[in-house]
């Protein structure tokens, strides 16, 4: 929803008419509607939709605007955050471990350190949604970090990721125990017979946003992590998934990366799969990709009209 239809449906009284088809805030008359866009000068600021209004803006955090936009009852999400922001504690206790020991790790109540560190990287607001609704993700109690889980068939966890979020922060390691032939995926749907696979969960979610902001079903097909260039997650989610017949190996496009894909091209077609050597464009991975060619500057939410999918 765009910020003019949002505050003439449900807060009228904020806006103010200024000519034509530009509007301003009340609350902020240096933030200028028109034309379908919003910018707030005296911040240097601005987007398209209302959801961008009330993070940036409003200050509201992510999921409480989600909420908030689509009626559902938010207020009390908001007071436990903030309350949490001041009082930080974990919201449940870790996972019981399973038989060969792996433990997911506790879990925060709040994940907004998870979705502004994705955000900067430019995934999309509905693909972090469906990780989080589908707790392929969340945000670890102790230290923040972004978790990205892995299951098996049946969806029982078997991996974890864990990857920094602070400013900066290069840190990543896979949670004690974790089954690296389990790592990070978005299952498709079951009409689907194609895999995309790439060496990091970013890189994962970075060509699912590029979908997603082409207006695409990015839904629709499979999509793997290896969690580096090692063939057992591969192997064991072609194992799982038989009805997979064609493989995009969308790996990086340094010397490791298309090494890989060679290596992993020769093995695949010869157990009979179509396989396809789909690099990014440019840059040295999806997410370089994304945030380079298909993000317009300073706009996170916003596709490049340069870039297509091949």
């Amino acid at each position: 929803m765009d910020l003019l239809t949002f505050l003439h449906r449900y807060e009228p009284a904020e806006l103010v008419h200024i000519a034509g088809h530009e509007y301003t805030t009340k609350s902020h008359d240096s933030l200028k509607i028109s034309n379908g866009k919003w910018h707030w000068f005296s911040k240097g600021i601005g987007g398209t939709t209302a959801l961008d209004y009330l993070i940036h803006v409003r200050k509201m955090p992510f999921l409480a605007a989600v909420m908030h936009l689509t009626g559902q009852n938010y207020q009390h999400q908001i007071t436990s955050k903030l309350d949490l922001q001041s009082n930080p504690r974990p919201s449940k206790n870790p996972a019981l471990p399973t038989k060969d020991g792996f433990a997911l790790p506790a879990e925060n109540e709040c994940c907004d350190r998870v979705v502004a560190y994705l955000r900067k990287r430019g995934v999309s607001q509905s693909v972090i949604v469906h990780c989080l609704e589908h707790k392929y993700l969340y945000e670890d109690a102790r230290y923040h970090n972004a978790v990205f889980v892995g299951c098996d068939r049946s969806g029982q966890p078997r991996h974890a990721m864990l990857r920094g979020t602070g400013p900066g922060s290069t840190f990543r390691r896979d949670a004690p125990k974790s089954n690296k032939r389990f790592t990070f995926s978005l299952p498709g749907r079951a009409s689907s017979a194609r895999l995309f696979v790439f060496e990091g969960a970013i890189d994962l979610l970075s060509h699912a946003t590029i979908e997603d902001l082409q207006g695409k079903d990015w839904q629709l097909d499979h999509r793997l992590s290896l969690g580096g260039l090692a063939p057992l997650a591969l192997q064991q989610y072609l194992k799982d998934y038989p009805d997979i017949r064609q493989i995009v190996l969308c790996l990086d496009r340094d010397e490791p990366g298309r090494q890989a894909s060679l290596s992993f091209s020769e093995k695949l077609q010869h157990d009979g799969y179509e396989v396809i050597d789909d690099p990014p464009p440019s840059g040295k991975d999806y997410n370089d990709y994304l945030c380079h060619s298909c993000l317009k500057p300073n706009h996170n939410t916003e596709l490049n009209n340069q870039c297509f999918s091949r």
